[in-house]
């Protein structure tokens, strides 16, 4: 990381007023496992020969800068099939990564898939990304597809608690804050709540950040966790 990076960062955790102990974590999570961990994970390694698979196609990466962080996690559910719940898929990158890195008995998959709202985006994704996901994806029998917004699925979601939690829909900070409340209540004791694009922020207006909704999470609830990984991407909580 770039010492420029690693100081806005730093500004913008305590700009949003972030816990002090989230900030030191942070920092030494920084250290421990950008610069050590990383350079060992044997998840990394074989997530990246997989990705030169020509089997997958994808146009954007936003999950392999952080899947080391991940590698912890694996441990705890070496032996016995789980359930996850993916709430933002797009191409499906993140389906595919749990999918050869867990031992899954359903995998949850939740987007709008909006065309719309792709050509509207200033970063331009791909506006066929929900026919990507369906390629990517083709043959995974654990794969349940929900094309619907969070609201309406965690509404109906009434199936069993899930082992793991997946969070990279959208960045507006109440949907995110929506959204992290909405997982927590049907996480299992011990469960893990992973945020990707921790530090994601478009602009300096509000409406589109996440660190905010995920303070306004941990603040303004009585929820008990340890913090397992932060990093400027990637935030994973266990359910307490």
């Amino acid at each position: 990381m770039k010492i420029i990076n690693l100081f806005l960062n730093l500004y913008h955790l305590l700009k949003y007023k972030t816990k002090l102990r989230l900030i030191l974590l942070y920092l030494v999570h920084i250290f421990f496992l950008n610069f050590l961990k990383k350079k060992k994970s044997k998840i990394l390694k074989k997530w990246r020969n997989l990705l030169k698979n020509q089997k997958y196609n994808f146009t954007m990466n936003n999950i392999t800068q952080s899947v080391h962080l991940i590698e912890k996690i694996k441990l705890n559910y070496l032996n016995r099939k789980i359930n996850i719940i993916l709430i933002g898929c797009f191409e499906g990158m993140s389906s595919i990564f749990f999918l050869n890195t867990f031992n899954i008995k359903n995998l949850y998959c939740v987007d709008i898939w909006n065309k719309s709202f792709y050509k509207k985006s200033k970063i331009k994704p791909n506006i066929n990304a929900e026919k990507y996901f369906d390629l990517n994806t083709s043959g995974f029998l654990q794969i349940k597809k929900f094309k619907t917004s969070t609201d309406l699925f965690f509404k109906h979601y009434n199936s069993h608690k899930v082992d793991i939690i997946y969070l990279d829909a959208s960045h507006d900070y109440l949907n995110v804050y929506k959204d992290a409340i909405n997982a927590w209540n049907i996480l299992k004791k011990d469960g893990y709540l992973i945020f990707n694009s921790f530090l994601y922020r478009s602009n300096p207006v509000h409406k589109y950040n996440n660190l905010i909704g995920i303070n306004l999470f941990i603040k303004k609830n009585n929820i008990y966790f340890k913090l397992i990984s932060i990093s400027s991407n990637m935030l994973i909580l266990k359910k307490k």
